[in-house]
Formats: structure tokens, C-alpha cells, sequence
């Protein structure tokens, strides 16, 4: 109801701009009783009246057809906006695809800019979907490091500096659960449960987080010593070791 109510109003909209564009296009024409006589139009074309030079009456007729496009422009500008007003008032009461795709079958155009300026409910769906794209490819580059036991003396260094905290409150929550499980409070007893597994696993992807960050410093810091690694030519140091031996001797 509330579709074929929005088109109804679009169609009356649509017939408000065609009768105003067809009352300018016979305002531009004159009436019967106000029609140009022959003569006129014959002295246009013949040349300038009498005591008029030729200069000053081919900058009359220039100035003419000027105010007549301006004129034309004018009308064609005001149509333009008043089509833009009646439009954006319309436009703005639809929210769904599917009113958009009747509209669209009644011959209405939606320009880019009116459908940016609205999210559908398509647009958000595929907004939804980038960003599962994009965990998931972090998720997956996160398991290879989840049960890596390859680590160095100084990634092992930077991580005892964050683990005191971490394992007192790992501790805390098997305390809370030893205890609740000997008063037999089974509901608790599952909460901490759940508590204690999900600060394993945090636990587990914070050292993956870390395990990657230093496997990809380590690979450009190796990239970089590969670098300034170069090939020494045998020459060039052994006019340098000659003047050394001779200076010590």
C-alpha cells in the first residue's frame, strides 16, 4: 500500500513538470492577436530601418538572440530544480530495494549520487561480508603460529615481560573453580570453566600475534643484512694490505 502510494504521488509529481514545461514552451510563442506583422519581418530581412546604421543594428540583433537564450536557459534551469526539489522529496520516503525496483520499472532514473547518499540493505550486506572476508584471512594466517614452539631467546624475553599478570589471573580462575566445584556449585563451576578456556585461548593468540610480528621483523631485518651483504672483490683490499705492510715495517 505504501509502495503504490509513493508512485501514485510520483506520477502526479511527473504531471505538475509536464504541464509547467509545456506552459513555457507556448509562453515563448506569441498569441494571434499579438503576431508579428510581414512587414517587420520583411525590413529584418531586408536590412536596418531609416537613420539606424548597419553597425549598431547587427549589435541590436545580437543582443536579441542573446536575451532569447538567456531566456531559454533561464526556463530550462528552473525546470531542472524544480525536477530536483520534487524528486529529493519523493526520494527520501524510500528505504527498501524492492520500491526502488518499482519505480525503476515506471521509467524513474536514480542518479549515483542519491543511491551513495542512502545505504541499502544490499550495501550493507556486502560491507558485512568484506569484513568476514578480511578475519578470515587474518584468522588463517594466525594458525600457522598457533602451535608453533619455534621461538627465540629474544621473542622468549619480550614475552616473560606481559605473562606474570596473565598467569595470576589464569591461577585465580582455577582457584575460584577447585572451590567451587568441592561446594558442589556446578553452575558457577561451569562459568569459571567456560572463563578459564576462553583466557587459554586469548592467551594462545596473543603469543601467535606476537610469533608473527617477529617472524616478519626478523624476515625484513634478513632481507635488509642480504642487502648490505655484498660481494668484496679480492683487488681492492690488497694495495691497501701491501701499504699496511710496508708502513709496519
Amino acid at each position: 500500500m505504501y509502495s503504490t502510494y509513493l508512485i501514485s504521488k510520483w506520477q502526479d509529481v511527473i504531471k505538475v513538470l509536464d504541464d509547467f514545461v509545456v506552459c513555457n514552451m507556448y509562453a515563448a510563442v506569441p498569441p494571434l492577436e499579438q503576431s508579428i506583422p510581414e512587414s517587420s519581418t520583411s525590413k529584418e530581412k531586408e536590412g536596418s530601418p531609416r537613420g539606424i546604421s548597419e553597425e549598431t543594428w547587427q549589435k541590436f540583433q545580437q543582443l536579441r538572440e542573446r536575451r532569447l537564450q538567456c531566456c531559454k536557459v533561464s526556463t530550462d534551469k528552473r525546470v531542472k530544480e524544480l525536477k530536483k526539489k520534487a524528486t529529493k522529496s519523493v526520494l527520501d520516503n524510500f528505504t527498501s530495494d524492492e520500491e526502488v525496483a518499482e519505480l525503476r520499472n515506471q521509467g524513474v532514473i536514480f542518479k549515483q549520487a542519491n543511491n551513495k547518499s542512502r545505504p541499502t540493505e544490499f550495501s550493507h550486506k556486502q560491507e558485512k561480508i568484506k569484513k568476514q572476508k578480511g578475519d578470515e584471512k587474518r584468522w588463517n594466517e594466525l594458525q600457522q603460529y598457533l602451535n608453533s614452539a619455534v621461538h627465540s631467546e629474544e621473542h622468549e624475553m619480550d614475552h616473560t615481560k606481559h605473562t606474570p599478570k596473565v598467569i595470576l589471573i589464569g591461577d585465580e580462575i582455577e582457584r575460584n573453580l577447585e572451590v567451587a566445584l568441592k561446594e558442589k556449585k556446578f553452575e558457577l563451576s561451569e562459568k569459571l570453566n567456560k572463563q578459564l578456556m576462553e583466557h587459554d585461548f586469548t592467551l594462545k593468540v596473543a603469543q601467535a600475534v606476537e610469533c608473527r610480528d617477529y617472524s616478519k621483523r626478523k624476515a625484513t631485518e634478513d632481507e635488509k643484512a642480504k642487502k648490505r651483504k655484498r660481494s668484496k672483490p679480492h683487488w681492492a683490499f690488497e694495495q691497501k694490505a701491501r701499504w699496511e705492510s710496508k708502513g709496519n715495517m
